[in-house]
Formats: C-alpha cells, structure tokens, sequence
C-alpha cells in the first residue's frame, strides 16, 4: 500500500525519470523475510526434537523387550527382533519421504509403490 502510494507521489512530483528508492520497501521485505526465517527454524528444530525424542522412545521399546529376556530365548528372538527393528525403519522411511504418504502413519499403513512415484 505505501510502496504504491509513495511511487505515485514521486511520478506526480516529477521524479520519474530520477532513479529514487524508496528505504522502507527494502526495509519491510527485509523485517518480514527476517521473521519468516527466524519462525522457520524455530519450527524445523521443534519439529527435529520431538522426531529424535520419539525415534529414542521406539529403540527403547526394543531393548525393553530385548534386555529382560534369559539368553537362550534372546538368542532365538534376536533376529526376529532385528528384522522387526529394520521393517519399522523401512516402514517410517517410506511414510516420511513423500508428505502425500504422510497419512499412511497415521492409519498404520504402507502406501503402494505407485503412490511413490513422482507426480
């Protein structure tokens, strides 16, 4: 609104032809571009603690099953208890590489392969 007004003046006011700037454009696209980083990174780092605080939870969930059990059963069950662990981990990696998929976590689902395909 300004930024229009104040160019209308100086057209009116002869200043055409001069080449005048106008401080307060560049200063509110850099006040706004500044705060929009800075709620940006304040958000991705949020977001960054909780997934690392969650993931630390499911390895946990592992070793809590893993650790109690007597060694003849943890020898039978660890790879099982493996091969779970990476399922999961696949299963994660194709939920959260595509935001299009992102629902599939929430249902406990896997999207098809062709719902990975590039749109």
């Amino acid at each position: 609104g300004t930024t229009v007004v104040s160019a209308l003046i100086c057209w009116d006011f002869g200043y055409s032809g001069h080449p005048v700037i106008d401080q307060l454009i560049f200063k509110s696209i850099f006040i706004i571009f500044g705060f929009t980083m800075g709620f940006r990174n304040v958000r991705a780092n949020q977001r960054y603690y909780e997934t690392m605080e969650k993931t630390s939870s499911l390895i946990a969930g592992f070793w809590g099953i893993y650790a109690p059990l007597p060694r003849d059963v943890r020898l039978r069950v660890q790879q099982r208890l493996l091969a779970a662990m990476r399922d999961s981990a696949a299963h994660i990696h194709r939920v959260a590489a595509d935001s299009r998929c992102c629902w599939y976590g929430m249902a406990g689902l896997e999207p098809a392969p062709d719902a990975l395909a590039p749109a």
